[in-house]
């Protein structure tokens, strides 16, 4: 029985906090969904751009959530050329 998990959920709860306007508009007007298992993201939305937002947010540097975005682990059904500073190679 480990806490990390726990700590780890109290953390990235703490994160989904501090989303931007945008990204939290889109979640709480039932366009969008965030689904999260400890540090995986699942985001699901009728709206490529809402999912872009998304993306960006966690490509920054300083994001919400204190962590890097690993693009090798993305995926969609969209390009990801729509983030400006995108490390995804298009």
């Amino acid at each position: 029985q480990s806490t990390s998990p726990f700590l780890c959920a109290l953390h990235m709860g703490a994160g989904d906090g501090r989303l931007p306007a945008d990204v939290a508009e889109s979640l709480g007007s039932g366009r969008s969904a965030l689904v999260r298992l400890v540090d995986d993201f699942l985001y699901l939305s009728t709206e490529p751009g809402s999912c872009c937002n998304f993306l960006s947010c966690l490509a920054q540097e300083e994001n919400p959530y204190q962590g890097d975005l690993n693009w090798q682990k993305c995926a969609g059904n969209f390009p990801f050329c729509c983030l400006e500073s995108s490390q995804d190679p298009c």
